[in-house]
């Protein structure tokens, strides 16, 4: 199971079962501040769903598929993060995260994608990570572009949302260009 300790205020963990409520109260209290940039929000609509999320997460876990984590902050949960999918054959992760609205402005994210890098060229082995910000989403692309990935440029109509096709920046980082 992955674990990763990031500071003595934050840690990346696959979450359990048990954290169903708190996932679900979590998106619930930011609905409106996440679904301007993520398709799943209005799908996640009971504690049922949020069980059956951190259910398939394991499933894809153990299927070397994806990894997806929470991310606890003072022992809050404060968002999740992780490698949306793992490309093992051509040493590629998609990199997917998202966190309450409360938690912003801290460094919480920069600290957990800088983690997760880590994780992604020692442990993984990959060679390329990448990730998709919602064009507009300007403290998204902020992290990548603090981590020094490099912006590829806008992907067309790469997501639908809210009813309608998004524009997203395609960002990337090679593990020749981390430090």
């Amino acid at each position: 199971m992955y674990v990763q300790q990031v500071n003595d205020d934050l840690l990346i963990r696959m979450m359990k079962v048990s954290e169903k409520t708190e996932l679900f109260a979590l998106i619930d209290r930011n609905r409106a501040f996440l679904q301007r940039w993520l398709a799943w929000v209005h799908q996640n609509k009971s504690v049922k769903d949020s069980e059956r999320f951190i259910k398939h997460a394991f499933e894809s876990y153990a299927n070397r598929e994806s990894l997806t984590a929470g991310i606890f902050y003072k022992d809050t949960l404060a968002g999740i993060i992780g490698f949306n999918s793992l490309d093992f054959m051509n040493k590629i992760g998609t990199i997917g995260y998202w966190m309450g609205e409360e938690f912003e402005g801290k460094g919480i994210m920069t600290a957990s994608v800088k983690a997760l890098i880590a994780h992604g060229f020692k442990n993984l082995q990959l060679n390329r990570l990448q990730l998709f910000a919602a064009v507009e989403n300007h403290p998204s692309r902020a992290v990548a572009e603090r981590l020094q990935f490099t912006n590829e440029g806008i992907v067309r109509e790469n997501e639908w949302v809210n009813g309608k096709p998004m524009d997203q920046v395609l960002y990337s980082l090679l593990r020749r260009e981390w430090n």
